[in-house]
């Protein structure tokens, strides 16, 4: 399915969709682009390949489209966008904070390719360069060098949510090991997930109580999490993996008011 729809390396008008997390708002601009034909990673259900867009100057016009193997549902697309969007927000109410080091998340967006057969979504975000790392994942998994500022961004996101969510899968590069620069931000994530407390919304990976607990059974405390102010891991859950609903250092926000999180 992906080379007989999507393996068209010529000059393409597409439709681009970007989400406004603070106005809950969908918006559409145009864009003219070019999409490699080889993908340069590829992964079990999508490959990812260099996207350029031509209307932006050398060196600021590369992206990643990342194109699914096989159909699914179009609102995943849609889901995948405002997941990240919430993330930024995220990162936004963090980077507010005393904490050492910034984080951001990539902008992601969807396009709707008007000049192909079926008009297929694509999804994309700016391209990332430099060393590539996963910190964290959505059961558990914490990398061997075990860095602070990932770890208790996450750690962050569950408390500010007033334990609501939380945002692991936490992945990208930083400067801590390249060059990144970019106001000052250390760390440059992108394809998180959320577990909610619930267990609904944000797609498959959404593990709910149990990815929860996983993630506290296996995060360890460290500075940052102890200046702002953070309920330790150990009291997060208990053996039951019932959850206690603490308030921290930070002030939160009234998520369960912003209507596309009530799905």
């Amino acid at each position: 399915y992906q080379r007989r729809v999507h393996g068209v390396a010529r000059h393409e008008m597409e439709m681009v969709l970007r989400y406004a997390f603070h106005l809950n708002k969908w918006s559409q601009t145009m864009m003219l682009v070019k999409i490699d034909q080889t993908p340069f990673s590829e992964g079990t259900m999508r490959a990812s390949h260099r996207m350029l867009d031509l209307y932006r100057p050398d060196g600021e016009n590369v992206y990643v489209a990342k194109l699914t193997k096989f159909k699914v549902p179009q609102e995943v697309y849609f889901a995948d966008v405002q997941m990240q969007s919430l993330c930024r927000y995220f990162a936004e109410e963090y980077n507010k904070l005393r904490v050492p080091k910034k984080v951001e998340f990539l902008d992601a967006f969807v396009i709707e390719c008007l000049e192909r057969p079926g008009r297929p979504l694509l999804a994309c975000e700016t391209f990332l360069k430099g060393l590539y790392t996963k910190f964290n994942n959505n059961f558990g998994y914490v990398s061997e060098d075990d860095r602070n500022t990932p770890q208790a961004f996450s750690h962050f996101t569950y408390s500010h949510s007033h334990s609501k969510y939380i945002v692991v899968d936490v992945q990208g590069v930083s400067n801590h090991y390249t060059d990144v620069k970019a106001s000052g931000v250390s760390d440059i994530y992108t394809d998180p997930q959320i577990h909610s407390s619930d267990a609904k919304g944000f797609g498959l990976g959404n593990k709910g109580p149990e990815g929860i607990q996983k993630f506290f059974e296996s995060h360890k405390c460290n500075s940052i999490c102890v200046g702002l102010k953070l309920v330790p891991a150990h009291k997060q859950v208990t053996f039951g993996g019932t959850f206690y609903r603490p308030h921290s250092g930070s002030q939160g926000v009234a998520i369960a008011n912003i209507p596309f999180l009530q799905s």
